[in-house]
């Protein structure tokens, strides 16, 4: 019983280990209308959250992050309009999901592959 007891004791006091997202990526992406487009991403862990940084083309949109689970759901601004994404983390480490901009008539999507 008390090596029970000091088992569930020490489960409780050890933090949950999070899903690492922080790194470098490189991006692949379509748009909305389906267009490729490519460019990096930078995830940068900011206290209980995420910094976000893409640069497609020359042009940099930032966004702010918050896991749940091991998807990381980003809220951003591009070309002056707010979107949202939600990048579930893959079995090798790549993250892939769809997004969404303000004023949009459909889903586009990106898939950010670890460097």
């Amino acid at each position: 019983m008390k090596s029970t007891a000091a088992l569930t004791l020490a489960v409780l006091l050890t933090p949950a280990v999070a899903v690492a997202f922080e790194g470098s990526y490189a991006l692949q992406g379509l748009d909305a209308d389906k267009s490729a487009y490519s460019g990096t991403v930078e995830v940068l862990q900011s206290g209980a959250g995420y910094q976000i940084r893409w640069v497609v083309d020359g042009a940099t949109a930032f966004g702010a992050g918050m896991l749940d689970g091991e998807t990381l759901w980003v809220g951003y601004v591009d070309e002056g309009r707010a979107g949202v994404t939600a990048m579930k983390k893959q079995a090798n480490g790549d993250l892939k999901g769809p997004w969404y901009r303000r004023g949009g008539k459909a889903l586009g999507e990106e898939s950010w592959i670890k460097k």
